[in-house]
């Protein structure tokens, strides 16, 4: 979804069309939430509302939550005279300064000095003398609440900034290359960026404590041959990733490591930050992500024979530490130099299968490529009988099988 804007987002605020947002949400795009032009990233949590002053107040809820501090709405005639200016006013409340200009088409309201930490979702807004909505139950606030940040990664993170920084002094650009900065604070990252693959070439950093170093030294590593896009999207993912030899999620299951760590939220962004400068600076506002490095050089160079013994010899070391024997999983079949496929013995219950067929791919993942995909090795039916009775979908084929 994106809006038609009337002025470049700057310090001072970005100018919204209010018609334009609502119509193309009602739309359904919802593939194009991500997008709003100079607010791009501001309405992610935005849902319009069928009366305007709830909807104008859920935006500026929304863009105070993204860290935005000031903006501007356009309404056409219609929305103008339909909103309850002090019934807004009063919902609002202390979280942002209301006024309005009005115009032959309508008006421009202008929220100024929004600050997220005095929001009072639904003040005000039955003060027009219209009877009050029927109560509906409101979930605890502990319920809304975003979950805590934790520590469970800042001693991982503490060891990998003492392994030394990325030299901060930074070497001359060249003539194919654009350098993108975003600074928070005391925390800087640079990113070097080929012109004509928008692929980083080098990244450098600086930060004030060992924790979020440690993050953007990850983030620095692994930046060299990707897309800015990538790292907007997951860049912080792949620095986790990198991190789970030597520190693990906090809770099972599937986690983000920007809402369990506040060295990696600063993180994430700074890298949305750098890929909105780089779209505005130099007009490269496609957002689709299709990246995929594939296999790294040392696989790649591998002959078939040499990567089965790698495999194997993975594998047991895998088995050897869940007490099972070597023979338990086997090397079955790779394709396509990733798509791998392993036997697991029938000593293995069944129902124990997937979850060890999963760890033996983490596993694999870390010790020898982060592509590797594993699947496990179909098997043929023994009772001959159910072989026998399979019913092909084509008439044409065999009515039995051998």
């Amino acid at each position: 979804m994106r809006a038609e804007s009337s002025q470049p987002g700057t310090a001072e605020g970005f100018t919204l069309n209010y018609a334009s947002l609502v119509a193309e949400y009602r739309s359904g795009l919802v593939d194009k939430l991500r997008g709003f032009g100079t607010a791009d990233g501001y309405l992610d949590v935005w849902v319009p509302d069928d009366d305007p002053t709830k909807s104008l107040q859920n935006m500026v809820e929304a863009v105070g939550l993204a860290g935005g501090r000031a903006f501007r709405v356009e309404l056409d005639t219609a929305t103008a005279t339909a909103v309850r200016r002090d019934a807004l006013r009063a919902g609002l409340g202390e979280q942002c300064k209301v006024s309005f200009v009005d115009r032959d088409d309508g008006c421009v309201v202008a929220f100024d000095s929004i600050d997220a930490d005095r929001a009072t979702p639904g003040r005000g807004l039955e003060t027009s003398g219209d009877p009050p909505p029927t109560p509906r139950p409101q979930p605890s606030i502990g319920q809304l609440a975003p979950a805590p940040f934790t520590t469970a990664y800042d001693a991982a993170l503490r060891a990998v900034a003492g392994r030394g920084h990325r030299a901060i002094s930074r070497r001359p650009q060249s003539p194919t290359e654009r350098v993108v900065e975003a600074s928070h604070a005391a925390l800087s990252l640079t990113l070097y960026v080929d012109a004509a693959t928008h692929r980083v070439t080098t990244a450098y950093f600086a930060a004030d404590a060992p924790v979020v170093a440690g993050a953007l030294k990850l983030t620095c590593d692994l930046a060299i041959g990707r897309s800015i896009q990538e790292l907007a999207d997951h860049g912080v993912l792949h620095a986790a990733a990198a991190l789970e030899p030597i520190a693990s999620a906090p809770v099972p299951g599937i986690v983000h490591p920007a809402r369990l760590c506040r060295a990696f939220a600063r993180v994430e962004s700074m890298l949305r930050d750098i890929r909105q400068i780089y779209a505005e600076r130099y007009d490269r506002r496609d957002t689709a992500n299709n990246e995929d490095l594939g296999p790294g050089p040392t696989w790649k160079r591998m002959p078939l024979a040499k990567r089965r013994a790698v495999v194997e010899r993975e594998l047991a070391r895998f088995s050897s530490q869940r007490n099972l024997t070597e023979s338990t999983m086997g090397w079955a079949e790779l394709v396509d130099d990733v798509r791998l496929t392993l036997t697991i013995d029938d000593s293995v219950p069944a129902a124990d299968k997937p979850a060890l067929l999963m760890a033996a791919e983490t596993w694999l993942r870390r010790s020898i490529d982060t592509r590797l995909e594993v699947y496990l090795a179909e098997r043929r039916d023994k009772n001959k009988l159910r072989r026998l009775a399979v019913i092909p979908n084509d008439p044409t084929e065999e009515t039995s099988r051998p």
